[in-house]
């Protein structure tokens, strides 16, 4: 019986798709900077196939979008909290 399944060679298939923990890598990566042309191509494929990392890839995106406005936020660890009410300050 032959293996259908392309590429034939599992030595191969590791050199043009990226395993998902080199995906994550890349997702990362390039919400900071841009990705080379072949690194993006490899994502987008892995991706295409990938329902888990298409998933932590929405993840990613909302984090990243997140994160600076929690520097807007007025948080002091190490204060304790007004008791009082906002009207009573």
């Amino acid at each position: 019986m032959h293996d259908l399944t392309w590429p034939h060679r599992p030595e191969r298939r590791m050199n043009l798709f990226h395993s998902c923990e080199r995906a994550a890598e890349l997702m990362s990566q390039a919400l900071d900077e841009p990705l080379d042309l072949t690194d993006q191509m490899r994502l987008r494929i892995h991706l295409t196939m990938c329902g888990d990392c298409q998933e932590v890839e929405k993840q990613m995106a909302k984090l990243h979008e997140l994160v600076p406005q929690l520097g807007a936020l007025d948080l002091d660890l190490d204060e304790e909290p007004d008791p009082r009410s906002p009207g009573e300050r």
